[in-house]
């Protein structure tokens, strides 16, 4: 009885011929169905790949240049770091000299006002002294003449 189930079965392949059985069939259209949707989404996934792959290269490049920018700016930074330096310094030396000017003003001031005074003082003594100089010569006229009255009398009583 089995040799007789497998030989009906062995029949009934025959006779429906070589291909594929309503059930193999059903089988294969679900594993090509599975195949093609696999298909899809490999290149679906392949495709969001290339893109990512391309935004990343876009991603790296513009990566390069804000490293570039950022060095760039850095240089810039460095030099106006220094250049602010370096007007400090001149800043400071020139705050320096003006400091030394305006003390040497503040001496010079000093010494014109002593100057000043000293010249007020001999002025002054200069002017006593013309004073009495004029007093002195109004007395030495005044004399000159008393003698020479006293000069001329006695030269008419000694001719007289």
């Amino acid at each position: 009885s089995d040799a007789r189930a497998t030989n009906d079965a062995l029949q009934t392949d025959i006779d429906s011929g070589s291909g594929w059985r309503p059930d193999q069939e059903a089988e294969r259209r679900t594993l090509v169905t599975a195949v093609e949707k696999g298909r899809n989404e490999l290149e679906t996934a392949q495709s969001q790949l290339d893109a990512l792959r391309s935004q990343m290269l876009s991603m790296e490049d513009s990566v390069r240049h804000a490293e570039g920018s950022r060095d760039e700016a850095f240089a810039v930074l460095k030099a106006t770091s220094d250049k602010i330096d370096t007007l400090n310094k001149e800043k400071e030396i020139s705050q320096q000299r003006k400091n030394r000017m305006e003390s040497d003003l503040e001496d010079v001031k000093k010494t014109k006002k002593e100057c000043e005074d000293r010249l007020s003082e001999k002025n002054s003594a200069l002017q006593q002294e013309q004073e009495r100089l004029s007093v002195s010569e109004r007395r030495l006229k005044e004399a000159k003449m008393t003698m020479e009255s006293l000069s001329r009398k006695n030269d008419i009583t000694l001719r007289e």
